[in-house]
């Protein structure tokens, strides 16, 4: 099944722009500074000379914690990515909301994955959509569905979007008690029309 496509709030967007440019310059100037010097570009010397100089190799050589601080280093480096990777595939996606404001008068939530399994089951249940699939995301305050419906080429998409706004989303709506909640529909075109039966 195909999921919707959730995408990033701006300022992710913003953060995770900024931080590969920044990366993205500084490794070219490394790769830069690299070639020139291999070149001779500074000098006969710089060419010749290894990455690491006498000093530096020496001081490595004579203190033990030298190596494993790069060790460290690298570990952080690493975890930090992962991090990084782990961010950019989470989604904000809502598992349950509060039904009752009260809390005095009790708890009661609503399990988000019955209400998208719900939608799922209406919008499949219509003539023109062959598959769909429901998300919805946001937090406790404000909120937004995303619906995925793949057409089976008997209706336009035209009617399909109508029927959607004028029959699901209403429904949706009263059970999540939000008439201002945000929609966002992705169609998506049928390859090979399907005939009706008989």
């Amino acid at each position: 099944m195909t999921m919707p496509t959730v995408d990033q709030t701006p300022a992710a967007t913003r953060t995770n722009r900024f931080a590969l440019v920044l990366l993205g310059l500084l490794l070219l100037a490394a790769g830069v500074l690299g070639l020139v010097a291999s070149f001779g570009g500074f000098g006969a010397e710089a060419q010749r000379s290894p990455f690491l100089d006498p000093t530096t190799r020496d001081f490595a050589a004579s203190h033990d914690w030298f190596w494993l601080a790069v060790a460290v280093a690298a570990l952080i480096a690493a975890v930090l990515a992962l991090l990084w990777l782990r961010a950019q595939f989470s989604t904000s996606r809502v598992r349950s909301l509060p039904l009752e404001s009260d809390r005095s008068r009790g708890a009661t939530t609503l399990k988000i994955s019955a209400l998208e399994r719900a939608c799922v089951d209406e919008l499949e249940s219509h003539r023109g959509i062959g598959r769909a699939n429901a998300v919805l995301v946001g937090d406790a305050y404000r909120q937004t569905l995303i619906l995925s419906v793949s057409m089976d080429g008997r209706e336009t998409v035209r009617a399909v979007d109508e029927m959607v706004r004028s029959e699901v989303l209403p429904k949706i709506r009263q059970a999540l008690d939000d008439t201002t909640l945000s929609v966002r529909v992705e169609y998506k075109l049928a390859t090979r029309p399907t005939r009706a039966p008989g």
